[in-house]
């Protein structure tokens, strides 16, 4: 609703409602292309950053797990926002590692807060996703992650604190909701579809061929973001697998984990595919202007 009502004031309620709805829609594409880029080349580098926000715009997915598919003919496009305030909270936070001014603070809170704010699967996400920045930052840089440490749960209280109004009666009354919680495949398949390249619905074996690669090239060059893209995706293919839930007897922790349809975290380890991919096609170019200078 914020959002739509974000593009009413934006033009000045010169459009119809339909109107406005449709043009915010556009905006989703548009921001969540430009989110993947923003982190991949402030992260990465530009080429990275373009080949994953292409992957991106031109995925055409399956149900719940994003693309076209899921986002215009299911038009489930929210969590396409907030896949885009949680990327672009992660890449705050790596810059308020780096910087560490007021600024950098309160720009990462505040995106914090957005991805709290656009989609219940980010508190998740974000618990998933922040503990293993850090473990990827230890293993490439082999120093204390004390300054991070307190850095990152600076930005998350603020985060949280904004979000507050929202988030807390929100789990104060999960009870409320719906348990429309899905199983997805077993993770034999799930191992089957790497190996094949088609773990992801209607992709190219080659997207994930090129990720897989990244993966390899980042764990490597010790590269702490590539690090963390390949733990992050590892963890919500396994998570997202019935083989998980069953085994590790995740409803005997929360009553929670009932509520949510799983299949929906492909969507995010897509977009760590995605940016891995778009590191192997750097290196190759890279590696290609060297070897054609070289002869």
């Amino acid at each position: 609703d914020l959002w739509v009502a974000l593009f009413r004031a934006l033009t000045l309620g010169l459009l119809s409602w339909e109107a406005t709805y449709g043009l915010a829609f556009v905006g989703v594409f548009a921001f969540a292309a430009y989110a993947i880029y923003s982190f991949g080349r402030r992260t990465m580098g530009t080429v990275a950053g373009l080949v994953a926000a292409v992957l991106w715009v031109l995925d055409m997915g399956d149900y719940r797990e994003g693309g076209w598919s899921y986002t215009v003919d299911w038009a489930v496009w929210v969590q396409i926002l907030a896949m885009g305030f949680l990327l672009l909270a992660l890449g705050a936070l790596i810059q308020l590692w780096e910087r560490g001014r007021a600024w950098d603070y309160a720009r990462a809170g505040l995106l914090l807060a957005a991805a709290l704010l656009s989609h219940q699967m980010n508190v998740m996400l974000l618990g998933l996703a922040l503990p293993l920045l850090l473990v990827a930052r230890w293993l490439a840089d082999s120093r204390p992650m004390g300054r991070e440490v307190w850095r990152a749960a600076g930005a998350c209280l603020l985060g949280a604190t904004l979000a507050g109004f929202y988030l807390i009666p929100m789990l104060m009354r999960s009870g409320w909701t719906t348990n429309i919680g899905d199983l997805w495949r077993p993770f034999d398949a799930t191992v089957r579809g790497l190996m094949d390249g088609t773990v992801f619905a209607n992709n190219w074996p080659l997207v994930v061929a090129l990720g897989l690669v990244g993966a390899v090239i980042g764990i490597l060059r010790r590269h702490a973001v590539a690090i963390f893209l390949t733990l992050l995706a590892a963890l919500l293919l396994v998570v997202c697998t019935s083989t998980a839930f069953e085994e590790f007897s995740l409803v005997a922790l929360t009553k929670a984990f009932a509520k949510i349809q799983w299949q929906r975290l492909i969507i995010p380890a897509k977009a760590c595919f995605y940016l891995l991919a778009g590191l192997a096609v750097m290196v190759a170019g890279a590696s290609s202007r060297s070897l054609l200078k070289g002869g």
